[in-house]
């Protein structure tokens, strides 16, 4: 089986409006078989839509990954901000006191 091509931006955002729909059954922490039964399904439905509006067909486990990425990539992010803010702490509330200050 051959690579298949990288994710584009256009391809994330059709992956993350799809998931968002259904945003309340894949990410509920429960790990119960009924949960886990309704889990399943709805990745199914998604790469099922997902693949309607594509012309690259994804499998239901690379859409998984590339989800798992984005929500990785997105921890990282605001993790790099939290560290920020502590390192440069003063200044950011400077700043936000003269931005409010100017309004």
């Amino acid at each position: 089986m051959q690579r298949q091509k990288n994710f584009s931006d256009a391809d994330k955002e059709s992956l993350l409006d799809l998931i968002f729909l259904q945003r309340n059954v894949i990410e509920n922490k429960e790990t119960d078989r009924s949960t886990l039964v309704k889990k399943d399904e709805v990745w199914v439905d998604i790469t099922n839509k997902y693949n309607a509006n594509t012309t690259i067909k994804r499998s239901e486990k690379a859409l998984r990954y590339c989800w798992d990425n984005l929500k990785k990539a997105a921890r990282k992010y605001c993790a790099t901000l939290k560290r920020e803010s502590y390192k440069t702490g003063i200044n950011l509330l400077l700043g936000i006191y003269k931005f409010k200050k100017s309004l």
